[in-house]
């Protein structure tokens, strides 16, 4: 019998030491994304994030949210994070600061008590709320069968009678997964809708918050599809001229310390134009080279959560929130930074009505979007995406980058760097085979060099050319001669 107490003493300790994180409302590294009903706007994102680390206390971000305990929804004030501007998790015990760090006031739950348990939650004024565990399931979520448990918050009568804040359970809590469903908290007491879970990292469920790494997880064979549009203007006549651009992604790397992130793409490209002052020749031009720079600190906004308020470094009175599923694009939802305000001494955001537009950014689909605009004249610029694994054009008017499903070509010719200053590098898989015609052309039609290519890493002397554009002209076996354009400096 004795030996019997000793084994279930020991089986409950194990259980307790395993079971340590059970209906806790975050896990730590694990990242959670919510939908609310509060009323969206261009200063305010659709969708919340957190995210916690493994710290016992950290502190929330400061957010943007239509002023609803005054009535007036116009008004936009700076509030804090959805669960409170601060979160400490131990076993068995959360606390939320639903104040400041100069006039905290902490709710305290248990979320693992039993069916049935009543706690004093927190004093809010001259009210003291009390939470408790009123129902325990099994319930879905996000297609993934849990055990999900709920907490109510009550206020006491005299009688001893607890009487509900809210119509609706404010917490669930899944034993696995976390807060599946909450409340605005830091309006303790007041109808906002719910708060309901919508995509958590862990396990890879839902929608889910793009940060600078998966945004821009570019693949060689990506490809970047644009179509520019310049008006030009005279006193009796117009055109158009239309720029087609199919941008091939050839390479990747970094710059300055690793400050600098470039994309290294080959360019095809069809000129054209219309209009009555329209010149009537197309332009073709094949394997030009092109570079998307990306400043990476600048993006580091990619990185933080959707509804946190992010102050301009340069202007430290105007904030931007960075917002996600504004707008949804091929099933992506779209991140990008809120239309800018000013926060001063006001007790509502003012807009910046005259502000030009953010950038939009998509997981796995990248590039900024611009809408230009030219007084006296048409300058407007399209950009456009289209997926050829699935023939399905999407993205107008965003720029983006797509990897596709096809096993990536080989490239007949790569040359770098460009501009150049003293040696323009080939490399060419066919070069080694003696398949490889090279010859180059000044910007006035003049041959300057021509030979065969028989090394695949091959060394052009340039230094002696004078500075200037020049054209790379190569042709394969019963192929048509491609040309490549490079820049001496």
């Amino acid at each position: 019998m004795r030996l019997l107490m000793i084994i279930f003493v020991s089986f409950f300790f194990i259980n307790c030491a395993c079971a340590q994180y059970a209906y806790q409302l975050f896990r730590p590294g694990v990242q959670y994304l919510y939908g609310h009903d509060l009323p969206v706007t261009d200063y305010t994102s659709p969708l919340l994030g957190i995210r916690l680390g493994g710290a016992a206390c950290q502190v929330m971000y400061e957010s943007l949210q239509p002023d609803i305990p005054s009535g007036d929804s116009s008004c936009l004030t700076k509030v804090p994070a959805f669960i409170g501007s601060e979160i400490c998790q131990s076993v068995g015990q959360t606390s939320l600061n639903l104040g400041s760090d100069e006039e905290p006031s902490w709710l305290q739950l248990f979320p693992g008590s039993l069916l049935g348990s009543s706690w004093l939650a927190t004093v809010d004024g001259n009210d003291s709320i009390y939470a408790k565990v009123d129902n325990l399931e099994w319930a879905s979520v996000l297609g993934l069968m849990d055990s999900v448990k709920t907490i109510g918050l009550y206020t006491k009568e005299e009688n001893g009678q607890l009487v509900p804040l809210y119509e609706e359970p404010p917490l669930q809590i899944s034993r696995n997964y976390g807060l599946v469903q909450g409340v605005f908290l830091h309006w303790l007491g007041t109808s906002t809708g719910r708060i309901d879970l919508v995509g958590m990292s862990t396990p890879q469920v839902g929608l889910q918050n793009p940060d600078r790494q998966s945004i821009f997880q570019l693949q060689a064979d990506d490809e970047l599809h644009l179509l520019t549009v310049n008006t030009t203007l005279s006193e009796d006549a117009f055109y158009h001229e239309y720029r087609e651009k199919i941008n091939t992604l050839t390479g990747a790397g970094w710059l300055s310390g690793n400050t600098i992130r470039y994309f290294a793409f080959s360019s095809d490209q069809k000129v054209y134009q219309s209009g009555p002052a329209a010149n009537t020749d197309t332009v073709f031009l094949y394997a030009e080279p092109d570079t998307l720079f990306l400043p990476w600190e600048q993006l580091s906004y990619l990185d933080k959560q959707p509804g946190e308020l992010i102050a301009d470094a340069n202007l430290p009175d105007l904030w931007q929130v960075l917002t996600l599923g504004s707008r949804y694009f091929c099933e992506q939802p779209a991140k990008r930074l809120g239309a800018p305000f000013i926060l001063g001494n006001e007790a509502c955001a003012i807009p910046l009505f005259d502000a030009l537009p953010g950038d939009d950014f998509f997981a796995f689909y990248s590039g900024p979007y611009y809408q230009n605009t030219t007084i006296g004249g048409f300058r407007f610029r399209i950009l456009n995406y289209a997926r050829f694994a699935e023939q399905s054009p999407c993205g107008n008017p965003f720029d983006f980058v797509v990897g596709t499903t096809s096993a990536p070509s080989v490239l007949p010719l790569h040359i770098w760097p460009n501009p150049v200053q003293n040696e323009l590098n080939l490399q060419s898989p066919y070069a080694n085979k003696g398949q490889l015609e090279i010859e180059i052309w000044s910007a006035h039609g003049q041959l300057i060099q021509s030979f065969t290519a028989f090394s695949k890493n091959t060394q052009i002397p340039v230094q002696h050319l004078p500075a200037g554009a020049y054209y790379l002209r190569y042709t394969l076996p019963n192929k048509q001669p491609e040309i490549i354009k490079f820049i001496k400096q």
